[in-house]
């Protein structure tokens, strides 16, 4: 007992040692990284006046910075993936509905959406935009199906949109978004073929925007009802993050002034402990070692989902984060945990004490009183998801989540992270902005708070919404492992061969459309090649919920 006394101590006294030299190296690097970026700053503000000069009207401008660092891309494409089904009751051309639509929205009104218009390019180390390179004809097509059946099985669409996310973008890669539409209806139970469900694709790169802005953005573009549509679009997200109230009294001003003076003080010290925090997660962090962190990612991907029926465990994740003291993310991630711990089980492998997660953070919510705008407003930290623990107790689980979630809340990386994506991305050239690459983790997670049940175009009812957030690979060269780079050809554009990073393959999405769960999982094939053993992984997740509930006592 004293031995373990000591070494607690000893472990402690060691820490706060090694955080101290970080923080001095930190303070003393800042004064050469503001030398540095001012010079980027200069250098992207020449070659942003040569593009100009070069191409004239149908320059777009260099990338946002929140928009360049998803611009770097090696064997696996930042595609943000979204699949729903519309119900249509008539024998319209659906794909013909959709173009009209957005024909209307985006093509006549190019100004409104300039991205939707445009095409990437790089040169001289900046990622730019070129105006009014696509056409509707570009965007928006039918799935090719090779099949003679009346009506499509969720077997078969999860094989067909696994295929189709593996498949560069139009314009060779160049355009930033596409829509495939489903010629062939889902096979619905006999009493619902009334209004048959046609499956829609919407696949947009990363740099468009973030899931939140482009499923916003798809919802209200699509609508006929916009009024309807604002008031209940992400109205739970809205009513979580009202402001305190100001009731004029002398309490609330002291709150509030408290309030600033903090904040201050927490910006001061993440602006000094940057340059640490940035090397740590790109370069000093230690590798995470289990089955699910390979090396060597293939760039094909599987994509499956699950979907809750009943709208029955949102309102049971909500009673149990108010039992036990717990946020609505955590309750969830703990039942992505016992998932992950279980598959390990399942399939033999050794399961790690903790999973490294890029865990998406939502800055800020989509104005509901004005258009739809296409950005990418959020910042990423990494969180050390517990796998095996020592006791099959979910509230144990679920209490080394929270601990792991509050020593992230009390870090600065949040914060550094997104001033980076925010305001320096854009102006550190391609070449240096590929090292900024979280290659520790094992996986992302992205949660996005969803809206009420819509309807779109000629009132057709929107089910199922899915959509499957990218992933990080490696390609060519590891600074673990040495692999000669491929020679590059013309389809490869936009992507960097040169060199990757070992980094995550795995990516879970959550969205609680119509009050209900809406699962997807994207895992590269290097790490799991079986759709079925995917499949375990996101049933899994229901099934953790329910454990969590009886082992409280919480009922439906």
């Amino acid at each position: 007992m004293e031995k373990q006394k000591t070494n607690r101590i000893f472990l402690y006294y060691t820490r706060g040692f090694i955080l101290g030299i970080f923080y001095c190296l930190s303070c003393m690097s800042l004064p050469l990284i503001i030398i540095i970026m001012a010079i980027f700053m200069v250098l992207k503000q020449i070659v942003e006046m040569i593009l100009m000069l070069k191409y004239k009207d149908t320059f777009g401008g260099i990338l946002d910075s929140a928009d360049a660092i998803w611009a770097v891309e090696d064997v696996s494409k930042t595609v943000i993936n979204i699949v729903f089904q519309i119900n249509v009751n008539t024998s319209q051309n659906l794909a013909q509905q959709i173009k009209t639509k957005f024909f209307e929205k985006v093509f006549q009104h190019p100004e409104s959406f300039p991205k939707l218009t445009s095409i990437r390019r790089r040169e001289m180390g900046f990622n730019f935009l070129m105006k009014n390179q696509v056409t509707i004809e570009d965007c928006i097509s039918s799935f090719d199906f090779n099949i003679k059946n009346e009506y499509l099985s969720e077997t078969t669409l999860n094989e067909v949109i696994s295929e189709y996310s593996n498949r560069p973008l139009p314009k060779q890669n160049s355009a930033l978004w596409e829509i495939i539409v489903s010629p062939i209806p889902m096979d619905m139970k006999q009493n619902e073929k009334e209004a048959r469900s046609f499956p829609v694709m919407l696949r947009c790169c990363h740099i468009v925007g973030d899931g939140l802005a482009i499923t916003n953005f798809l919802l209200r573009t699509l609508s006929n009802n916009c009024h309807e549509l604002n008031i209940n679009i992400f109205q739970n997200a809205v009513r979580s993050n009202k402001p305190i109230s100001n009731n004029g009294t002398f309490f609330c001003y002291r709150i509030k002034l408290k309030s600033l003076l903090k904040s201050i003080s927490n910006n001061i010290v993440s602006i000094f402990m940057a340059p640490a925090v940035i090397l740590y997660e790109t370069h000093l962090r230690k590798y995470d070692s289990n089955a699910l962190h390979n090396s060597q990612l293939s760039g094909d991907k599987i994509l499956v989902s699950a979907v809750e029926r009943e709208k029955q465990l949102i309102p049971l994740v909500k009673k149990i984060k108010n039992a036990i003291g717990a946020t609505f993310s955590e309750v969830v991630l703990t039942a992505v945990s016992g998932s992950l711990s279980e598959y390990f089980e399942h399939t033999s492998n050794i399961a790690p004490n903790f999973a490294t997660t890029v865990l998406t953070i939502l800055m800020s919510l989509p104005s509901l009183d004005e258009k739809p705008v296409l950005q990418n407003q959020f910042s990423v930290a990494l969180l050390d998801l517990p796998v095996l623990v020592e006791s099959n107790s979910m509230i144990e689980r679920l209490q080394t989540v929270i601990d792991q979630m509050d020593k992230l809340r009390k870090s600065p990386e949040t914060q550094i992270n997104y001033w980076v994506f925010k305001w320096f991305s854009g102006i550190i050239p391609h070449p240096v902005l590929r090292l900024l690459n979280m290659s520790a983790a094992t996986m992302s997670f992205s949660s996005v708070p969803g809206p009420q049940k819509v309807s779109i175009l000629e009132g057709y009812g929107v089910e199922n919404v899915i959509f499957y957030t990218p992933h990080r690979g490696t390609t060519a060269f590891s600074h673990e492992i040495g692999v000669l780079p491929r020679r590059r050809e013309s389809r490869d554009i936009g992507k960097d061969q040169s060199v990757a990073w070992v980094c995550r393959g795995v990516g879970f999405s959550i969205l609680t459309y119509d009050d209900r769960f809406q699962i997807g999982l994207t895992v590269d094939k290097a790490i799991i090649s079986s759709t079925h053993k995917a499949q375990l992984i996101v049933d899994g997740i229901f099934k953790h919920i329910n454990l969590l509930a009886e082992e409280l006592s919480i009922t439906h």
